[in-house]
């Protein structure tokens, strides 16, 4: 296997890891961007999450993170 390869199969890998640990969706992050916008508190639009989606996993944590900046989003 030439190192091409090699890294092309390694991003791959990488990147199927990152999308498979992601608990927030990219509508998820829309909607808790617009509520920022609009200057709902954390814990308000944590509940508004919940109780909007059973499924969704986000997390208090998550949801601070995001409003801080301190989220990474991939374009994919």
């Amino acid at each position: 296997m030439d190192k091409q390869t090699y890294i092309k199969e390694k991003e791959k890998r990488r990147e199927q890891k990152r999308t498979e640990k992601r608990v927030v969706n990219g509508e998820e992050v829309i909607f808790i961007f617009e509520k920022v916008l609009e200057g709902w508190k954390t814990i308000r639009i944590y509940n508004t999450i919940i109780k909007s989606t059973n499924e969704s996993c986000v997390k208090k944590k998550k949801v601070k993170n995001i409003l801080i900046g301190n989220y990474k989003i991939y374009k994919n």
